[in-house]
């Protein structure tokens, strides 16, 4: 398609297709039905623009209370619920990745290693058994009542 230009220059411009989706078809009849000469063209427009988007808006998903939706456990709330359970193998070693552990730190990971490889913390003269109870005792003193 060619087009001319007050110059009388001639300028090219391509047709463009667009598929409007139904809710706009419908917005627009029922605009067109209205036969409202005080709406200009931009209005009318925006309008169907605003009533298009309005009924296409995705719901918003429900926020569980605390934390966002999708996003995981915190690590204390997961060792809570170790300590609770009385899983020691896992609380032990998820306790064991915490970072500010302070004096608690090295029987925490004791405890680990004597839960995990006791034969080795029998090697090294550690009784295990006496390493997991003081750590048990660590966990249940810091996060829980276990």
């Amino acid at each position: 398609m060619s087009a001319t230009r007050p110059g009388g220059e001639g300028m090219h411009s391509a047709c463009i297709q667009i598929r409007l989706p139904t809710s706009l078809l419908k917005a627009i009849d029922r605009l067109r039905s209205l036969h409202e000469p005080a709406i200009s063209r931009d209005e009318e427009i925006v309008t169907l623009l605003n009533e298009a988007l309005a009924a296409r808006k995705p719901k918003k998903p429900e926020m569980p209370k605390g934390r966002a939706a999708g996003e995981p456990e915190p690590k204390v709330e997961r060792l809570k619920r170790f300590i609770a359970a009385e899983d020691w193998r896992a609380a032990f070693k998820l306790a064991a990745s915490l970072p500010r552990l302070g004096d608690d730190r090295v029987a925490i990971q004791r405890a680990q290693e004597a839960i995990t490889r006791p034969d080795f913390v029998r090697e090294l003269g550690r009784d295990p058994d006496a390493l997991i109870k003081t750590g048990k005792d660590v966990l249940r003193r810091r996060w829980g009542n276990g």
